[in-house]
């Protein structure tokens, strides 16, 4: 702290060495009286025990005041003592005040400046008698003495707010930072674990499904009703599993076995969405029309599964009309705003953020079979693109899904 820094330390060594100089000057370098002699031995004195004291000592403000006061004070003794005070004494007591502002601490800048002040006008009026004080022209030094020390303080001031708003700031940056770190290793490692876990599963689950329909097929019939219905819930126990485990497979793919970005274009994607769906459009009366779309940077596979996935749920979650789905796009706003538009039942405005969750089904799988993974992958899917995708619906009118992509200034609609 302040009794510690070697700039105090030495800044109060000129002050000390300074005043006996000038003394020492005005005295035509004669012995000065033993009583200056005295003072001089004491301040140099103390500078010297300063360091040694104890941390909580020379750290607190009182005693950094105490230490201002102290010099003020026999600096002033000295002056009158000796009965002398020209025009260089005055720089004295701006070393005085040089100290108090050296430890930048604003209290004890206002402490050495009303000292300081007071001791100077003090000396100027005992130096020379009752109206010498109002009649010198040194008074006009006293405003300087003040402004300065005043000017400092604020600047000081100023100074700690913006060091402690930009410490502020830097301990939350690291702090977010560290959060993003962590969030981003703990993503990985789930990740990783729902991979390697839906990984490692599959293998024994195709040896259980394997006998399981080769029991059904062999023993269907031959058993008694019971029986039957037992293999058939164990058959379709092992077919669910089977997707629940190649739609978590595929979640946990989006971030970690993604490919690069390239130009993909759009309209060929949903050509390929739609012809790995022809069965189920066949089967349902289903159409599907499209606007132009564009090309956009973006991994064309991921892409591809997102129209597959949301015409797949309109065709599922049809009404009592054959399904009606239309794909547009837009550039909006410094990207490219999808849609997937559809007649089907309609979604709750309640569950409209909801149905993006990983496992989150609203209907029954007896009526609507699925793994509730389907929108969970195209929110990721998305994610990875640096989009966002939601829905606006109400029930039985439909529901009209969109999802942004960035607009890299690739291409615009055909």
């Amino acid at each position: 702290m302040l009794q510690r820094s070697r700039a105090f330390l030495l800044l109060r060594y000129t002050l000390i060495i300074a005043t006996a100089y000038l003394l020492l000057v005005e005295h035509e370098f004669s012995s000065p009286p033993v009583g200056l002699i005295l003072l001089i031995v004491a301040a140099l004195t103390s500078n010297v025990l300063l360091p040694r004291l104890p941390a909580h000592i020379i750290n607190s403000t009182a005693f950094n005041a105490s230490v201002i006061i102290g010099d003020t004070l026999w600096i002033t003794v000295a002056l009158l003592y000796s009965g002398l005070f020209g025009v260089e004494f005055f720089y004295l007591y701006f070393f005085v005040l040089l100290l108090a502002a050296i430890g930048e601490n604003l209290k004890l800048i206002v402490i050495g400046t009303f000292a300081v002040c007071a001791a100077y006008a003090y000396t100027l009026s005992a130096s020379g008698g009752t109206w010498s004080f109002w009649n010198s022209p040194s008074l006009i030094r006293l405003p300087f003495l003040f402004t300065t020390a005043v000017f400092y303080g604020y600047l000081v001031h100023r100074v700690r707010d913006e060091q402690q708003r930009a410490r502020q700031e830097a301990d939350t940056v690291s702090r977010l930072e560290e959060t993003q770190r962590k969030m981003a290793e703990h993503a990985r490692e789930l990740e990783e674990f729902a991979y390697v876990a839906s990984h490692d599963l599959q293998e024994p689950l195709r040896m259980v499904g394997g006998y399981t329909q080769l029991l059904a097929k062999r023993y269907k019939g031959k058993l008694d009703a019971d029986a039957d219905e037992f293999i058939t819930y164990a058959v379709d126990g092992v077919t669910r599993m089977q997707q629940l485990i190649n739609d978590l497979l595929a979640y946990s793919r989006v971030g970690t076995r993604g490919k690069e970005f390239q130009l993909t274009n759009c309209q060929t994607v949903l050509d390929q969405a739609v012809l790995n769906l022809q069965v189920a459009m066949e089967e349902t009366g289903a159409v599907v029309a499209h606007d132009p779309l564009p090309t956009v940077m973006g991994d064309a596979t991921q892409l591809g599964q997102v129209f597959q996935n949301l015409i797949g749920n309109a065709i599922k979650f049809r009404g009592a009309q054959p399904p009606e789905v239309h794909v547009g796009a837009d550039r909006r706003n410094g990207e490219w705003l999808f849609w997937v538009q559809d007649n089907g039942i309609g979604i709750a405005r309640e569950d409209a953020e909801r149905i993006f969750t990983i496992f989150q089904r609203l209907h029954e799988k007896e009526k609507y079979p699925g793994t509730g993974l389907g929108l969970a992958i195209c929110k990721k899917i998305v994610g990875r693109h640096s989009g966002r995708i939601w829905v606006e619906s109400e029930p039985a009118k439909g529901a009209t899904f969109y999802f942004t992509i960035p607009d890299r200034g690739v291409k615009s609609c055909d």
